[in-house]
């Protein structure tokens, strides 16, 4: 007998079984979701992981940009830090 598995979430788990489960050539049906939250995602996506590796990945190129010219490069112009593109790029992963 063969059954067709059913995934409630979405997040990061549910997503890796999903395209397992693809590769199988089972159908997955579609989940029920139930958000009392007031975003889609849970804790890795919304304030957790993928938020502060976008702030320390911003950190680090704005600290190369700084110290261009230690890499024998020279940088013209402004170099601003905005930290709510971390914020935009989390609402686009939703």
């Amino acid at each position: 007998m063969q059954v067709d598995p059913r995934v409630d979430g979405c997040g990061r788990p549910a997503t890796l079984l999903i395209e397992a489960v693809g590769t199988r050539g089972l159908e997955v049906q579609a989940p029920t979701v139930v958000e009392r939250q007031p975003v889609l995602g849970g804790t890795c996506l919304n304030w957790g992981c993928i938020p502060t590796k976008a702030l320390l990945r911003s950190a680090e190129i704005l600290h190369f940009a700084q110290h261009a010219q230690d890499y024998g490069l020279k940088l013209a112009g402004t170099i601003e830090a905005r930290a709510n593109q971390a914020g935009a790029y989390v609402s686009c992963l939703r």
